[in-house]
C-alpha cells in the first residue's frame, strides 16, 4: 500500500505506481496526473488537489474528508458509492463522471460542472449548488431537497422522481439545448414541494405528476411545457408564462395565477378551485370539465356554455358540459356526461341528469337536481333546495335556510347543516317512522339517517342527539327511541322516554323524565339522568348508573356494574359476578338471582337486600369473607351469593331482608306515568293518563285505568287489564298473561322480539280455551307453549290485523 500521507507532491508521476488503497491523507498533489489510475478505497482524508487530472480514475468506495479541490479534472471518472464530507470544490469538471449514489455532506461548490454526468440517487440535499452545470446529467432520483440552486443549467436534463423540496431555483434553466431542441428536462414525478423557481426557464419540460404545492414559480416560463397530474395547490404563478402547456387533471386549487399567460393551455378536468386568475390570458385555454368552484376569472371569460343575462333555458348534451346561467332565473341541465352547471344570479333550477355531475346554485332560491351519479351539489348563497337523487351524493347548502332532500337512492353525505336552520326532506315512499336517526358507526361525531334498512345520509359534524323529527318538520319525537344492531349512541330529551339500544355496544342516555332504557345485545352503557328511570342491560358485560330520582337497575346477565346514585334505587344485578353501588340514599339490592355480586357500599341501617324469587332467607347463610374477614359472604343454598364489602358479618342480619320491597304496590297517576315492578309479584295500578306499565319479574297484576295505557307484564303469570281506551299488551317475553278486557279492533297485541328468537305471527296457534270456549288462547306451534290468554273474545276474530 502506498503511503503519501503529509506528502508535497508536484508534477508528480504516479503511471507506474498501484495506488488501490493509497493513503492520501494531509497530502498537497499539484500539477499532477492520475488519468485512469484505480483508487479504490484508498485515503483522501484533508488531501488538497490543485491542478489535477483524474480523467477516467476509478475512485469507487473512497472517502474526501476536509478536502481542497480546485483547478481538478474529473471527466469521465468513476466515482460511485463516492462519500465526500466538509470538502470544498472550486472549478472542478465532472463531465461524463458516475457519481451514483453518491454521499455528500457539507459541500461547498463553486463553478463545477456535472455535464453529462450520472448523478442518480446521489444525495445532494441542503449544499449550494448555485450557478452549477449539470447539462444532459442523468440524476434521476437525486437528493437535492433544499439545496441552492439559484441559476444553474439543466438543459436536457433527467430529473425525473427527483427530491427538490424546499429547494432554490430560481434564474434556473430546464430549457432543451440549443444543439437538441428536442432533449427537454425531464421532472415527471419528482418531489418540488415549496421549491423556488422564480423566472426559472422550464418551456417544454416534462413535469407529469409532479409535486410542486406551495411553491414559487411567479415569472417562470413552462411554455409547452408538460404539466398533466401535476399537484400545485396554493402554488404562485404570478407572471409565469404557460402558453401552449398541458395541465390535463392538473391540481392547481388556491393556485395564485395573477397576471399570468394561460394562452392555448390545456386545462381539461384541472381543478382550479379557488385559484386566481386575476388579468391572465386565457384566450383559447382549454377548461373542459375543469372544476371552477369559486375561482376567480378575469372579466369576460366563461369556463362553460352561458345564457344571455335574462330567464334561459339552458341544455347540455350527451358529452361533458360546462353551462353557466345568467342573473335571471334559468333552467339549466345537463343530460348525459359529467357535466358542471352552474347557476350564478336568480332563482335558478339545475338538473345534472346522468353522470358525475357538479352544480352550484349560486345567488337566489335554487333548485339543485343531481339525479343519477355520484353528485356534488352546492347551493351557495341564499335559501336552496338540494336533491341529490339516486347515488352517494355529497350536498353542500353553503349560506342561507337550505332543505336537503334524501332517501332517494344511495348514501347522501350532508356537509354542512346547520341544526336549527337547515332541514331536511324524505323523498316520496319515505315516512318518518321508519327512519332511524344515530351516530354514524364510522365516526361518532357525524350522524347516520337510515331508513326501510338502507342508510340514506350521513350528516358532517353533526351529533345524532341535535337530529330529531323537528328537522324534518315532524312533530317532535315519540317517546320510543331505538337503536341498531351496530353501536348506537342515542339520547333522550326531557320527557320520558323509552330508549331500546338494540345490537351493538351502545351508549344510552336518558336525560329528564321518568325514562326506560333497554340495553340490548352488546356491552352497552346506561345512564338514567334525572327523574325515576328504570334501566335493563342484556347479555353482556353493561354498566348502568341511574342518575338522580329512585331508579330500578336490572343488569341481566354479564358481569355488570350498577351504580344507583342519587335517590332510593333498586338494583338487581341478574346473572354473573355484578358490582353493585347504591350510592346515595336508601337502596335495594337484589341478590341470589346468578353468580357472585360485590355489594361496594352497603350502609347497615339504611340500605337492605331483597333476595332473588325462589330463595327463602331460611337458607341464608351470614358469614364473614373467607378471604377478608372485613366483608361479609352470604350464600344460599350452597352457594356464595354475594360479598358485601367493608361490612362486618356481624351486623348484617334479618332485619336488613325484606321479603318484599315497597313496590310490592305501585300507583300512578291521573297524568302520564311509566310504571315499573320488581324481580317480585307487583300490582301496579296506573289510574288515568296514557301510561307505560312493566312488570318484570314475578306473577303481576297491572291495570292501566283510564287512558291509552301500554301493558307488559315480563316474566311470569301475569294479569293484564287495559281500562277504558285504546290499549297494547306485550306478550310472549315468559310465562303466560292473562289479558282481562281485550277490545278487537280497538286494542292491540304486540310480540315479544327481545329474546334469542324473535316471535312472529305465523308462529302462533290461535284458537278456543277448552276449558272456557268463550276465551281465547295463543300458543306457539313449535313449543305449544302458551303465552296469553284472552278473557271473554271468541278466537275466530283475533287475526293479524289485531298484531302491531
Amino acid at each position: 500500500m502506498q503511503n503519501f500521507r503529509g506528502r508535497t507532491l508536484i508534477n508528480f508521476n504516479f503511471s507506474s505506481l498501484d495506488l488501490t488503497q493509497a493513503d492520501f491523507s494531509d497530502a498537497t498533489i499539484i500539477n499532477s496526473s492520475l488519468q485512469g489510475k484505480n483508487l479504490q478505497g484508498a485515503n483522501f482524508e484533508g488531501v488538497t488537489f490543485d491542478n489535477v487530472n483524474a480523467t477516467n480514475a476509478d475512485f469507487r468506495s473512497t472517502i474526501f474528508t476536509d478536502a481542497i479541490v480546485r483547478n481538478s479534472n474529473f471527466n469521465d471518472a468513476n466515482l460511485s458509492n463516492l462519500q465526500i464530507t466538509d470538502t470544498q470544490f472550486s472549478n472542478t469538471s465532472f463531465r461524463r463522471a458516475n457519481l451514483t449514489n453518491l454521499d455528500a455532506e457539507d459541500l461547498v461548490l463553486s463553478g463545477v460542472e456535472f455535464n453529462n454526468a450520472t448523478l442518480t440517487g446521489a444525495k445532494l440535499a441542503d449544499t449550494n449548488l448555485s450557478g452549477t452545470n449539470f447539462d444532459g446529467a442523468n440524476a434521476s432520483g437525486i437528493f437535492l431537497d433544499d439545496a441552492i440552486l439559484t441559476g444553474a443549467s439543466f438543459r436536457g436534463t433527467q430529473l425525473n422522481g427527483a427530491f427538490l423540496e424546499g429547494a432554490d431555483l430560481s434564474n434556473a434553466d430546464f430549457r432543451a439545448p440549443i444543439n437538441n431542441p428536442l432533449l427537454t428536462a425531464q421532472l415527471s414525478g419528482a418531489k418540488l414541494k415549496g421549491v423556488n423557481f422564480s423566472n426559472a426557464l422550464l418551456s417544454g419540460a416534462d413535469l407529469r405528476g409532479a409535486e410542486l404545492a406551495e411553491s414559487n414559480l411567479s415569472g417562470a416560463d413552462f411554455s409547452n411545457a408538460n404539466l398533466n397530474n401535476v399537484f400545485a395547490e396554493k402554488s404562485d404563478f404570478t407572471g409565469a408564462n404557460f402558453s401552449n402547456a398541458t395541465l390535463v387533471q392538473a391540481n392547481l386549487k388556491e393556485a395564485i395565477a395573477i397576471n399570468s399567460n394561460f394562452m392555448n393551455a390545456d386545462l381539461q378536468n384541472a381543478n382550479l378551485e379557488k385559484a386566481n386568475f386575476t388579468g391572465a390570458n386565457l384566450n383559447g385555454a382549454n377548461t373542459t370539465a375543469a372544476i371552477t368552484i369559486e375561482t376567480i376569472f378575469p372579466p369576460g371569460f366563461v369556463p362553460g356554455g352561458s345564457g344571455n343575462g335574462g330567464s334561459n333555458k339552458i341544455d347540455g348534451t350527451s358529452g361533458t358540459d360546462q353551462l353557466g346561467g345568467t342573473p335571471g332565473a334559468d333552467e339549466i341541465r345537463g343530460f348525459a356526461g359529467n357535466d358542471i352547471l352552474r347557476g350564478l344570479g336568480g332563482n335558478d333550477t339545475l338538473d345534472g341528469g346522468t353522470g358525475r355531475d357538479t352544480l352550484q346554485g349560486g345567488a337566489g332560491n335554487d333548485l339543485l337536481f343531481g339525479n343519477d351519479g355520484n353528485d356534488i351539489l352546492r347551493g351557495e348563497a341564499d335559501n336552496d333546495i338540494l336533491s341529490g337523487g339516486n347515488g352517494n351524493d355529497q350536498l353542500f347548502g353553503n349560506a342561507g335556510a337550505d332543505v336537503f332532500v334524501i332517501g332517494e337512492g344511495g348514501t347522501d353525505r350532508v356537509k354542512d347543516f346547520v341544526d336549527g336552520v337547515d332541514s331536511f326532506e324524505l323523498f316520496e315512499g319515505i315516512n318518518f317512522s321508519n327512519v332511524i336517526i344515530a351516530a354514524d358507526p364510522a365516526n361518532s361525531n357525524n350522524t347516520q339517517i337510515s331508513a326501510n334498512g338502507q342508510v340514506i345520509a350521513i350528516v358532517e359534524g353533526v351529533s345524532s342527539n341535535l337530529i330529531d323529527a323537528v328537522d324534518f318538520g315532524e312533530d317532535p319525537l315519540p317517546a320510543e327511541i331505538t337503536g341498531t344492531a351496530n353501536a348506537d349512541v342515542l339520547v333522550g330529551t326531557s320527557e320520558a322516554n323509552l330508549i331500546n339500544g338494540l345490537g351493538g355496544n351502545d351508549s344510552l342516555e336518558g336525560l329528564g323524565g321518568n325514562d326506560t332504557l333497554l340495553g340490548g345485545a352488546g356491552q352497552d352503557t346506561l345512564a338514567g339522568g334525572d327523574g325515576n328511570d328504570s334501566l335493563e342491560g342484556g347479555a353482556a358485560r353493561d354498566i348502568l348508573r341511574g342518575g338522580a330520582g329512585n331508579d330500578l337497575l336490572f343488569g341481566n346477565d354479564g358481569n355488570d356494574v350498577l351504580r344507583g346514585e342519587a335517590g332510593d334505587d333498586i338494583l338487581s344485578g341478574g346473572n354473573g359476578n355484578d358490582q353493585l353501588f347504591g350510592n346515595a340514599g336508601a337502596d335495594v339490592f337484589v341478590i341470589g338471582e346468578g353468580g357472585t355480586d360485590t355489594v361496594k357500599d352497603f350502609v347497615d341501617g339504611a340500605d337492605r337486600f331483597e333476595l332473588f324469587a325462589g330463595i327463602n332467607f331460611s337458607n341464608v347463610i351470614i358469614a364473614a369473607d373467607p378471604v377478608n374477614s372485613n366483608n361479609t359472604q352470604i350464600s344460599a343454598n350452597g352457594q356464595a351469593i354475594a360479598i358485601i364489602e367493608g361490612v362486618s358479618s356481624n351486623l348484617i342480619n334479618a332485619a336488613d331482608f325484606a321479603g318484599s320491597t315497597s313496590l310490592n304496590q305501585i300507583n300512578g297517576t291521573v297524568s302520564d306515568d311509566v310504571l315499573f315492578g320488581s324481580n317480585n309479584a307487583d300490582q301496579i295500578n296506573a289510574l288515568g293518563g296514557n301510561d307505560e306499565l312493566s312488570g318484570f319479574g314475578g306473577n303481576d297484576i297491572l291495570d292501566g285505568g283510564n287512558g291509552e295505557d301500554f301493558l307488559s307484564g315480563g316474566i311470569g303469570n301475569d294479569t293484564l287489564t287495559g281500562g277504558a281506551d285504546p290499549d297494547g299488551f306485550l306478550i310472549g317475553e315468559g310465562g303466560t298473561d292473562t289479558i282481562t278486557d281485550f277490545q278487537d279492533g280497538i286494542d292491540e297485541l304486540e310480540l315479544f322480539e327481545g329474546g334469542t328468537v324473535q316471535i312472529e305471527f305465523f308462529q302462533l296457534n290461535i284458537g278456543a280455551d277448552p276449558g272456557n270456549s268463550n276465551n281465547t288462547l295463543i300458543s306457539l306451534i313449535a313449543t305449544n307453549e302458551i303465552i296469553a290468554i284472552l278473557e271473554g273474545v271468541n278466537s275466530s276474530l283475533i287475526t293479524v290485523a289485531d298484531f302491531d
